[in-house]
């Protein structure tokens, strides 16, 4: 770029004022200036408005859904109380929901309860894959309701 452009850019006269566009030279002519409010600061106060507003909206919104009973919520609250590990809690969860039931929470209720929808959990699981599956019910089930449990329910009916 030639210095006579850069010479020649510096010496056009601004156009009187109430003629000039409205366009980006306008915004550029004024950000430094004392004239007229400095475009930093409205674009200073704006941001500072919108944050104030996001971060209003995200508190709302965190005291609302935490204000509100969430199945999934309280059972992963029990569980973790109750010693049971994240693969475990993944297990319950997985019987849950292939069992169509309408929380996990249903399976914590009774050992009755585990242990039917287990079994039929794992009927729809491969063969090799159903003994390792019951012994994990079998310690989660211990876990959860003490050694006294008993581990068949066929057999404390008899």
């Amino acid at each position: 770029m030639p210095t006579a452009w850069f010479f020649l850019a510096q010496a056009q006269a601004p156009s009187p004022p109430g003629t000039e566009r409205f366009d980006l030279t306008i915004f550029q002519r004024y950000w430094g200036s004392q004239t007229l409010i400095p475009v930093r600061w409205i674009v200073l106060a704006l941001g500072l408005l919108m944050l104030m507003l996001a971060s209003l909206a995200a508190y709302r919104w965190w005291r609302g859904w935490h204000s509100r009973s969430h199945p999934l919520v309280v059972f992963y609250h029990l569980a973790r109380a109750s010693g049971l590990g994240l693969s475990d809690q993944w297990l319950l969860h997985r019987i849950a929901h292939q069992q169509a039931l309408p929380s996990p929470l249903t399976l914590m209720l009774s050992p009755r309860t585990l242990h039917r929808h287990a079994r039929a959990y794992a009927a729809e699981q491969p063969p090799w894959r159903r003994v390792a599956l019951m012994r994990r019910v079998l310690a989660i089930r211990r876990r959860l309701f003490g050694p006294w449990a008993p581990t068949d329910p066929q057999r404390e009916a008899a």
